[in-house]
Order: structure tokens, then sequence, then C-alpha cells
């Protein structure tokens, strides 16, 4: 698959706006992936590369790999760079980006029949969107001491009076 041609410096600045528009703030860009995102860029520059391309993106991260492993470079200095180059990679080749992130669960695992009783209530309640995972987690984490101490949530239906 052949790619488009875009200059280094013209995929840094719209993978920049990209970050912007799927809700990166101004400080985690310029803080933390833009200094990266200047270092691929200098690398291609310095190489007398104009056209963004996977090969040397590719060459760069060997390289790097190597300072890396020879000491001249720490490991997460790698490890950014190899991140930015990544994601402008996922960049240059779908021409958007998606958020990363790790979907913890919760370490206080109950019951089934708790697990419904907290979904019935926060229905019941009518939480705003915000306010039904902090309420989920407080609620979650009482039940979960209640069955730790021994105590069991027994189901009963009552009946609920809409007059």
């Amino acid at each position: 698959m052949e790619q488009n041609k875009v200059t280094i410096n013209e995929l840094a600045v719209n993978f920049v706006a990209e970050l912007r528009r799927i809700g990166y703030s101004e400080r985690t860009i310029y803080q933390t992936i833009y200094r990266s995102v200047r270092h691929v860029v200098k690398y291609f520059e310095t190489a007398g590369v104009t056209f963004y391309s996977l090969e040397t993106a590719l060459e760069m991260l060997v390289q790097y790999k190597e300072r890396r492993e020879l000491g001249e470079i720490s490991d997460t200095y790698f490890r950014q760079i190899r991140s930015a180059i990544n994601r402008m990679n996922e960049f240059f080749i779908t021409g958007s980006l998606q958020i990363n992130s790790n979907k913890h669960g919760t370490i206080y695992k109950i019951s089934s029949e708790n697990e419904n009783l907290i979904d019935r209530f926060i229905v019941w309640k009518d939480y705003g969107t915000n306010t039904k995972d902090d309420v989920r987690w407080v609620v979650r984490k009482y039940l979960f001491y209640m069955e730790q101490q021994g105590h069991m949530t027994k189901m009963v239906n009552i009946p609920v009076s809409l007059g």
C-alpha cells in the first residue's frame, strides 16, 4: 500500500492538532509528547529525509534501541521516542488517533446479587453521569466490606407506588 507523501513538519503539526482534537491537554502535549515528536523531526531532518516514511521511522527506532543497549540513552527516553514513533505511524497510516487507556477492573469483587442491587439503586435514584460512577464505587466498597464481614444481601421485591 502506497502512503501519501507528507513532509515531516506537516505531519508533526497535524499530529499535534489531532492530539488537541481528541482531548489531550496543552500541558500533556507540550510537556510529554511534543518533545519526543521534535526529536523525531530532528532525526528526519538530520538524515536529509523530507517526507515522513515508516522505513525511516523504523531505522530511527532501531538506532535508538542500539543506543539504549550501549547505555548512551536511558530506557525512559527510548520508550518516549518509541511511543512517539508508534503514535506518529498510527496517524500517518490512518489519519487519526485513538486514546489508549488501560481499563482497570475493581478490586472490590462482590456477589451478583449485590451487583444487581447497585444497578437497581442507581437507576432508581437517577444520578447524573459523573455522580453515577462515584456512587457505584462507594456502594460497591460498602457492600464489599459487608460481604467480608459475613453479611449477605437478601433480595426482596418491594412494590413501588408511583402515585
